[in-house]
């Protein structure tokens, strides 16, 4: 069971008394400090994964706004679509339909028959996304890395934090952690506690930096697998 963030800035507070004469964090202050603590966490282990259904406005698919890395994208049947960089893209749109792109080719050679049409290539101009050939469905499934926010008025990752005067306490005392990262609690709290003594010119802030990259290894280190009894794809000829 997770613990819940004003819990954590209890545990913030007892931790930090030995290191600095008067404490000076309020409740909002160490939420600002504890969500970069998370934000951190998850650019260096990519812990959090998130799946979503994007749906095209006005013909434009826009990458979510919390995206750090694609990890794939699938058409609105669920067949895979091939990620190309915007060099590589433009490279393929000038050799079509010669169809000289080596991993495309092989990747075609190895797909169903039955399916009946070739896989979908895409890349990113701008925050936006490119397909070939056109795709017409107004959907994509994505499944990616999100960013986690700072604590933010201005993020909708915490706007209910802010819906009215009692939102933040509620939320304060009520919630915790994604379910994600119940297990790194403590080292939020190392990254907290280090980033903040810091500011207050204490050397030892070099311990809590330690624990956490530590902790940040430990966490790479038993991140879950899911891939099991995975065999060679078939070489056609």
């Amino acid at each position: 069971m997770a613990s819940f963030y004003s819990e954590l800035y209890s545990d913030f507070k007892d931790q930090t008394k030995n290191y600095v004469e008067k404490l000076d964090i309020t409740p909002a202050s160490f939420m600002r400090y504890f969500s970069r603590a998370m934000q951190q966490f998850q650019r260096d282990t990519e812990y959090k994964e998130i799946n979503v259904i994007l749906t095209a406005v006005n013909g434009v698919f826009t990458m979510p706004t919390d995206l750090i890395r694609i990890i794939e994208v699938k058409d609105a049947d669920g067949f895979l679509m091939l990620q190309q960089d915007p060099d590589q893209f433009s490279r393929y749109m000038e050799e079509e339909p010669a169809h000289r792109t080596d991993g495309y080719s092989d990747y075609i050679r190895r797909l169903d028959a039955s399916r009946g049409n070739l896989p979908n290539l895409y890349t990113i101009w701008g925050r936006v996304f490119n397909f070939y050939p056109a795709y017409t469905k107004t959907t994509i499934k994505v499944r990616y890395i999100p960013e986690i926010s700072a604590f933010s008025a201005a993020s909708s990752q915490w706007a209910l934090w802010f819906t009215n005067e009692d939102a933040f306490e509620t939320q304060f005392t009520t919630t915790g952690v994604p379910v994600e990262f119940n297990s790194f609690e403590q080292s939020f709290l190392n990254y907290t506690i280090g980033q903040y003594i810091k500011t207050q010119g204490n050397r030892n802030y070099q311990v809590f930096e330690s624990m956490y990259k530590t902790d940040v290894k430990l966490a790479k280190d038993i991140k879950p697998v899911y891939f099991k009894q995975g065999v060679r794809p078939a070489k056609w000829i």
